[in-house]
């Protein structure tokens, strides 16, 4: 992680305007970074023995526990190690704030395969929790700014190093398996059965970055073509899909899902061809409740992990997660068209996870704008909120029809962006 790009973006480059920001001493920070570099280089800082750990005790799930100063950290932590640990093998990292502990911690309890990094001032039980303490942060005790870039400076070497051996050993792993020597590697040959094993194994790359933007920028292109011959497309387009996100409309590839009621909920997986006929779940919470269980239910049969992936922006989108962290969700990730950032774990191990992706579509959308400079051809006169559901939508189309092979399964729910269905979310995962 050290030399790869979103390792250095997310850490030092964001230290870099903090430093000069404050007019703090850089060569301080970078002697101290470099040291824990050294040290993870060694073998012989902490985050090697913990990335060891967590490999010989085949753990599964890490809830990374922060003060709640830490928690933009923590969460650059889980992007940077979750698109990066995708292997078999691999394990799934949540940053939990201390706040947040109560609603999360029966995810832990009692389980070996389950791993608490405690970096908050929290007592943890060590009887019953697996729980390590790599760093106590407090804030408070600090008094000056040179210690807080010294504290980031430690944490980063710390959890780079920690990605850094986990990565390798499942690459050597994966290596191992197939009955080759890691150790007989000769990267330059190419087109050796070894040395592709380590390519397809590598944690600097994201092998699912581009799926979903693929597949948007084909459904887009198309989209533009068609306006070509017939004026009015997009904004057909558009009206269409808020006429969905108004029904409230679910596409999902789960069998046999419906809701116990009066009326059945009739739910049709979307096409290859994008033309889905998503089932209607109408008014109040009752069907949305009733669909949910059905689906917590499936996910607890198949041991996958439900992960709402909510399309919404700035306050609303931080207030829904925090509702629905409170409720007992696991793991809520805002949806994003970046998917080596949010979604590179889902897609690399399907069978893990449950995908739950949530649109929420403005009544009245922004118009769309021309094409000019940099923007993309596809994107001429499209709404900047047609493009996020379709992305979305993308998603979902990623998640499961181009991996149903391996185990994808999801679930796709349109809604318009409004107080009271923001608030019925919240009701129905309470």
């Amino acid at each position: 992680m050290f030399d790869n790009v979103g390792g250095r973006w997310t850490g030092d480059l964001h230290m870099m305007t903090f430093l000069a920001f404050y007019n703090l001493d850089e060569e301080a920070y970078w002697n101290e970074r470099y040291a824990g570099i050294m040290e993870v280089r060694k073998e012989t800082h902490a985050a090697v023995e913990l990335g060891n750990m967590i490999l010989e005790e085949s753990v599964t799930d890490i809830a990374l526990l922060v003060p709640e100063e830490l928690f933009w950290f923590g969460k650059s932590v889980e992007q940077n190690f979750n698109e990066s640990i995708w292997q078999e093998g691999f394990a799934n990292l949540i940053t939990v704030c201390a706040s947040d502990w109560d609603a999360q911690k029966k995810y832990y309890r009692n389980e070996k395969s389950k791993l608490v990094i405690n970096l908050s001032k929290m007592e943890i039980s060590r009887e019953k929790f697996n729980a390590v303490v790599l760093e106590t942060v407090d804030f408070k005790a600090m008094k000056t700014k040179e210690e807080v870039a010294q504290m980031f400076a430690r944490l980063f070497s710390a959890f780079y190093g920690l990605t850094t051996t986990v990565g390798n050993r499942l690459m050597a792993r994966a290596i191992l398996k197939a009955g080759f020597a890691p150790d007989l590697l000769d990267l330059s040959r190419l087109e050796d059965p070894a040395t592709r094993l380590f390519r397809d194994n590598l944690y600097l790359l994201q092998p699912y970055v581009e799926l979903g933007k693929g597949l948007l920028e084909g459904r887009l292109s198309d989209l533009q073509a068609k306006e070509a011959k017939e004026p009015g497309a997009i904004a057909c387009e558009m009206e269409r899909v808020t006429k969905l996100a108004k029904e409230r409309c679910l596409e999902t590839n789960i069998p046999n899902l419906q809701a116990e009621s009066a009326v059945p909920l009739p739910i049709v997986p979307g096409s290859a061809s994008r033309k889905p006929e998503p089932g209607t779940i109408g008014n109040g919470t009752a069907l949305l409740v009733d669909v949910l269980k059905k689906i917590r239910q499936f996910a607890e049969t198949e041991k996958r992990k439900i992960v709402p992936f909510i399309y919404l922006e700035g306050e609303k989108f931080y207030g829904l997660r925090d509702a629905l962290i409170d409720s007992g969700v696991e793991w809520v990730m805002q949806g994003t068209g970046d998917q080596h950032i949010s979604y590179q774990q889902v897609l690399a191990q399907p069978r893990r996870f449950l995908p739950f992706i949530i649109s929420f579509i403005p009544e009245k959308p922004f118009p769309g704008y021309p094409a000019i400079g940099f923007a993309k051809g596809y994107l001429h006169r499209i709404s900047s909120h047609m493009v996020r559901d379709f992305f979305a939508e993308a998603s979902y189309q990623a998640l499961t029809e181009k991996r149903a092979s391996s185990g994808g399964k999801g679930v796709f729910l349109r809604l318009i962006d409004s107080t009271e269905n923001i608030s019925l979310l919240r009701e129905m995962f309470k």
